[in-house]
């Protein structure tokens, strides 16, 4: 099966209350536009299934929240970007209850046209924060027919940046996460295991005051029961 979809987006203009300048005080609108075309197909009996999606989006006047030369964020900035991205994804039914499952994701996400006009910076071409550039996972999943359920995956995630200057980063790493237990008819219980290996990596980070950096941690090994009911 092979489908394709436009769509577009919007964010109301507004006005930065503190800006020191006329030209900086008012950002514009928000206007995205995403083309995107998916192939779905079933092989072997639907033992096997394999997908794949390309998109491309275009952002004009992407706005960006902007920090203060004392590390506040404070103002609203506007930017071009492009986003081109690829995502590929295969199942595979080997045996009766057991998947295995794989997909990986890239995406290229630049400033296009961007200047701060408060600092003078320029950073067009620099990648956009909070937009890893590779994504994976890889998953073992097996349901026996008298309700055991097991899982194991890991997730991979490529350089992502934090900063429109691209000087705060997370290097590449991967999480393996794991869950067992038992399901019902209309209900589940399980003891699960994120981050298994106690991976430390960060998920924000930002100049306080500068050019000292604060950064968020992600979660530590976390180890849990989870009851799930249908009603």
């Amino acid at each position: 099966m092979a489908y394709s979809t436009i769509s577009k987006g919007y964010r109301p203009s507004g006005f930065n209350y503190r800006a020191d300048t006329e030209d900086t005080r008012r950002y514009e609108e928000e206007i995205s536009w995403t083309y995107e075309v998916d192939l779905k197909s079933s092989w072997l009996d639907n033992h096997l299934t394999a997908n794949l999606s390309v998109f491309h989006t275009n952002v004009d006047d992407y706005q960006i929240l902007l920090a203060d030369e004392f590390g506040f964020f404070r103002n609203v900035a506007n930017a071009d970007v492009n986003i081109t991205g690829v995502g590929f994804e295969v199942k595979a039914k080997p045996l009766q209850g057991l998947d295995l499952i794989g997909s990986v994701g890239y995406v290229d996400s630049r400033f296009q046209d961007y200047k701060n006009l408060f600092t003078g910076a320029n950073f067009s071409d620099n990648r956009v924060p909070l937009s890893p550039e590779l994504t994976s996972n890889l998953a073992v999943q097996y349901r026996s027919p008298g309700g055991i359920f097991a899982r194991v995956e890991l997730r991979g995630y490529g350089t992502n940046y934090f900063d429109d200057a691209n000087e705060i980063k997370q290097d590449p790493f991967a999480l393996i996460n794991a869950r067992i237990g038992y399901e019902g008819s209309n209900y589940g219980i399980y003891l699960y295991a994120n981050n298994l290996f106690d991976t430390r990596y960060i998920t924000s980070g930002f100049f306080f005051p500068p050019p000292n950096v604060i950064a968020g941690f992600g979660d530590p090994v976390t180890y849990g029961v989870q009851f799930c009911a249908n009603l």
